[in-house]
């Protein structure tokens, strides 16, 4: 099996040169946006995926100017008051938004977060959010809409989520992970394989193990 390890992070991850490019325009704020969201029942390392590309961004770019910060059980009102800094990139992570009530006004806030006025004066910067979930029906329909990327750890047998990963990744890959489900417990190095589907690549990525915490929680 072949990876795109290297395609996916270069797709999620704006150039310094193309945020330079979105500083030259005056209308609209220089602080670029991107929205993964990553699919996969509770354990299967959703957490892990996370925390590999804050460590990857932090080589990127820099370890000084990457933020990584997450919340759990949908604690979004917290990472928009207390989550952003004033760095060139900024990684929001929102653990477990499945089956947690948000209000409107705060997802609208949440996804207009390039605006926030702790990035005031900034010339240049983007803010990665990923969203973490185990069921599409449970969860808010912005999460779906807005995002720019799916990354998916495993199949599911309620019919409404298998029907929405068969629309965005295909049957191909949704049955690949149905035959891995008991092939996990005997090889652990099957729970490193994820799929990524944007735009403009798809494919299979292998997830490393992060010893490291790279990603911080709201109010450490």
């Amino acid at each position: 099996m072949e990876y795109i390890n290297e395609d996916f992070l270069k797709d999620i991850f704006i150039t310094k040169k193309a945020m330079r490019r979105s500083s030259d325009n005056k209308v609209e704020s220089p602080i670029l946006f991107k929205s993964l969201v990553i699919f996969g029942v509770p354990g299967s390392g959703k957490t892990s995926i996370a925390n590999y590309i804050a460590r990857e961004a932090t080589k990127y770019y820099g370890i000084n100017n990457v933020n990584a910060r997450y919340v759990s059980n949908g604690e979004i009102g917290f990472l928009i008051r207390f989550g952003i800094e004033k760095k060139l990139v900024n990684i929001l992570f929102i653990d477990n938004l499945t089956l947690v009530k948000v209000r409107p006004e705060t997802l609208q806030s949440y996804f207009k977060i390039r605006h926030h006025h702790v990035l005031e004066g900034l010339e240049k910067g983007y803010v990665l959010s990923i969203v973490a979930i185990h069921r599409f029906h449970s969860s808010p329909l912005e999460v779906r809409t807005i995002m720019d990327g799916l990354i998916v750890l495993d199949s599911t047998m309620n019919p409404y989520d298998r029907t929405v990963l068969n629309n965005f990744v295909g049957s191909e890959v949704v049955n690949y992970f149905d035959s891995l489900a008991s092939k996990k417990q005997e090889d652990p190095e099957l729970k490193s394989l994820a799929y990524y589907k944007s735009k403009s690549i798809e494919g299979w990525i292998k997830i490393p193990l992060v010893k490291q915490k790279y990603m911080k929680y709201v109010f450490e």
